[in-house]
């Protein structure tokens, strides 16, 4: 796996990788920390830090299975909200990660 990086507005690298082969994509705001995930529905878990409980993560397992691959705008929505960044910066990462491995 090869993961998908763009800087932040505030500097912090956000990087997206999709591990195909176990359908989990994983998508990381600044180097990662041990972290507390939070399950949602559809394979979401939206993660945060044990530091300090910022949210720091989310882990989409079964992405394909759970068909976020035909609603991948919903789940950029998903992501932006949680990390609190900017739907284009999420949606690059998230479509580039997700077809380079298609």
């Amino acid at each position: 796996m090869e993961a998908v990086k763009v800087k932040t507005a505030s500097g912090v690298d956000l990087l997206a990788d999709y591990d195909r082969p176990t359908d989990v994509l994983y998508v990381v705001l600044g180097a990662p920390v041990p972290s507390e995930g939070e399950g949602q529905p559809g394979g979401v878990e939206l993660d945060f830090s044990l530091r300090d409980n910022s949210p720091c993560a989310v882990t989409i397992i079964g992405f394909n299975q759970n068909g976020w691959q035909k609603r991948r705008a919903e789940l950029v929505k998903i992501i932006s909200r949680h990390l609190s960044i900017p739907t284009d910066s999420v949606a690059y990462v998230v479509n580039t990660a997700v077809t380079n491995h298609a």
